[in-house]
């Protein structure tokens, strides 16, 4: 996984832990933590710099030379 720089509980799913790293990019658990599986699909740069989650459930994701996903 990397280091984490960047860690957001889901609002809806408390369950659901999201994590960016420095290393491995994006990372998700649906179990509190225990297990976790990676999130980079269509990421090209996986220097994960910070995550953010809006009130309707939806993930933004910046990366590192000023890139932000959804």
């Amino acid at each position: 996984m990397g280091r984490v720089r960047s860690i957001v509980i889901d609002g809806a799913s408390p369950n659901r832990i999201y994590a960016a790293t420095m290393e491995g990019g994006f990372w998700r658990s649906d179990d509190e933590g225990d297990n976790w599986r990676p999130i980079n699909k269509n990421i090209v740069y996986l220097e994960a710099w910070s995550l953010a989650q809006d009130a309707q459930g939806l993930l933004y994701a910046g990366t590192g030379p000023a890139s932000v996903y959804r």
